[in-house]
């Protein structure tokens, strides 16, 4: 059983490597690219959300009462064939970005007042 497990999660370091890549792509080009089969990809992929969802309790309640949640940092849906991948850590990414902005034009600003003209 330790070993099908240690299996899976070394496995699932490539599906997430591949999802991370880019934002949709076909099941069949997802499956050249790891060699593999479009049906053994799906098994991949479906053992990958189920190894990336944790319970996650309330304070106070219950340790198992709780609510399913993805501990991944990329989400997808397959429709039609096609994989669609979504970044869940984006909005972060944003807004290290816009804070990141604010600082420089506050200095910028702190600068221009400075200059006596």
């Amino acid at each position: 059983v330790f070993m099908e497990e240690v299996a899976q999660q070394s496995m699932l370091q490539t599906v997430r490597s591949f999802l991370q890549l880019y934002t949709s792509m076909s099941l069949e080009k997802l499956a050249e690219f790891m060699n593999t089969t479009v049906d053994d990809l799906e098994q991949k992929l479906l053992c990958f959300k189920h190894k990336m969802m944790n319970v996650v309790c309330k304070k106070g309640n219950s340790g198992l009462d709780g609510e399913f949640q993805s501990e991944s940092e990329v989400d997808f849906f397959i429709d039609l064939g096609m994989i669609h991948i979504a970044d869940t850590k984006v909005d972060a990414r944003y807004g290290e970005y816009f804070i990141n902005q604010i600082h420089k034009f506050n200095e910028m600003h702190r600068t221009i007042k400075s200059i006596n003209i």
